[in-house]
């Protein structure tokens, strides 16, 4: 693939997974649990300054996700957090794609 079509589809997917974060149903809550909350915290804070996300952060959400259920009253968490997760892995990959050239 080309440079252009790689920063395209990069947009794209960015932008979806972001969308998807954005417009969840309204009055929609769900809480995150003290380890959660630092980990999304992290997550921000590092996005925020443009720097790696630390694994720590990432695996509290990985492991979270693990143990919730997509059919139940987290559903939408689970939901939130695959979101963030795939935001995370984008980003990362068009990091690496970068140092590379």
């Amino acid at each position: 693939m080309i440079e252009l079509e790689e920063r395209l589809q990069f947009n794209q997917l960015y932008i979806i997974h972001l969308t998807n974060m954005i417009y969840l149903p309204q009055g929609t809550a769900f809480d995150f649990h003290g380890d959660e909350r630092q980990a999304y915290t992290a997550i921000l804070s590092a996005m925020e300054h443009r720097v790696p996300v630390p694994r720590a952060a990432l695996s509290v959400f990985k492991s979270s996700v693990k143990h919730l259920s997509e059919f139940d009253d987290n559903q939408l968490k689970s939901h939130y957090i695959y979101e963030l997760l795939m935001i995370q892995k984008l980003l990362k990959d068009q990091s690496h794609k970068k140092m590379r050239r």
